[in-house]
């Protein structure tokens, strides 16, 4: 199918607003009080924690080595793991800081070990925690707020996140990037596209500006609800910086990867090979995801040619196959009677599509 900008090209502001006819209003649904079913009661721990809290009282003397200890114990592997905090051990480190003297440590210490549990997706530990930070008397800041709003978008409670965002502006903070990449997320989540639409034009309002996640996370959520030229749009806004923001941030891999994707499975073979080359004249080397979305639209297009093609390029470059890309080849080869050529098993795809 044949991309036609020129019949269906328009800037993204303005169709979040108008042809999506969505009004930020609505991004605040009823604002009830956030529910919980968390106890009441103080938190009892088993015998498991005894070695942590040995470990708190002989380590953890002042605000700098508790710092230390939180960023040891809550520290990424490397590979994008972050190590195990149980809920129980969360209670047990918390209960500490609060009774640490002289005074409490800085709210900023206890956005370490939510930040922790929230990615380790302990989402109702976080909440409880937050309940109990503000009964002690301390105050979170945008960051804890910000969490907190994660938190309940991951739980698909996105109405409550924006409860969060009303305390926040009531605080007189002001939100951040990360803020609205939650609450777009979580809308988008839900499929409630046009209220993503219109709460990422309200970035400057708060004098805020998106950052590659906010756009990855919209472009995302329009290609999945079947808006891939509004997606494009706001892509090309990024890319050129002729949007209302201006050049804020480039597309990267993520970005590309997404796009691309969307419009293959729209049927714009020719307008995803031809940012798949200008991600590389940008230097951004594609992925096993790129090629994989790029071989399967071609695949989708009955070019099996040029499929064939970058698959042969893919392997030259280095980029190892996987069992998506083997899946979208193989079901090629099936589709056309080419499964003789294959010999599962003991040939190579690499060797099967070379042929």
């Amino acid at each position: 199918m044949a991309f036609v900008s020129s019949t269906r090209s328009f800037h993204f502001t303005s169709i979040s607003i108008s042809a999506l006819r969505c009004n930020f209003s609505s991004s605040f649904p009823h604002t009830r009080k956030p529910t919980s079913s968390i106890s009441e009661n103080e938190p009892s721990y088993p015998t498991t924690t005894s070695k942590l809290k040995e470990s708190l009282r002989l380590t953890v003397k002042d605000r700098a080595s508790l710092k230390k200890f939180l960023k040891e114990r809550c520290k990424s592997s490397g590979q994008g793991d972050i190590n195990l905090i149980t809920p129980n051990e969360a209670l047990c480190i918390f209960d500490y800081m609060l009774r640490m003297h002289p005074s409490p440590p800085p709210v900023s210490s206890f956005n370490i070990l939510f930040g922790c549990l929230a990615k380790n997706k302990h989402y109702d530990t976080v909440l409880s925690l937050f309940k109990r930070l503000n009964s002690a008397g301390l105050f979170p800041d945008i960051y804890t707020h910000s969490i907190l709003i994660n938190c309940f978008c991951k739980m698909g409670r996105v109405s409550h996140g924006f409860v969060v965002l009303g305390r926040i502006l009531r605080s007189c903070f002001t939100p951040n990037a990360v803020t609205f990449t939650s609450l777009i997320k979580g809308l988008c989540a839900e499929s409630r596209i046009m209220e993503a639409a219109a709460l990422f034009t309200k970035h400057r309002v708060f004098a805020c500006e998106p950052d590659v996640f906010t756009y990855n996370t919209l472009i995302n959520g329009l290609c999945r609800t079947g808006h891939t030229i509004v997606a494009l749009n706001l892509f090309e806004e990024m890319a050129n910086g002729n949007g209302e923001f201006g050049v804020v941030c480039k597309p990267n891999t993520v970005t590309y990867n997404t796009i691309i994707d969307g419009l293959c499975k729209e049927g714009f073979v020719d307008k995803a090979k031809e940012l798949f080359l200008k991600m590389k004249d940008e230097n951004i080397n594609p992925d096993v995801v790129t090629y994989t979305s790029v071989i399967r639209g071609f695949c989708y297009a009955n070019d099996w040619n040029e499929a064939k093609r970058l698959f042969i390029e893919m392997m030259d470059q280095g980029v190892q196959p996987d069992v998506v890309t083997f899946s979208v080849i193989m079901d090629e080869l099936c589709k056309n009677g080419k499964m003789d050529k294959a010999k599962p098993a003991k040939v190579s795809v690499h060797t099967t599509v070379k042929n």
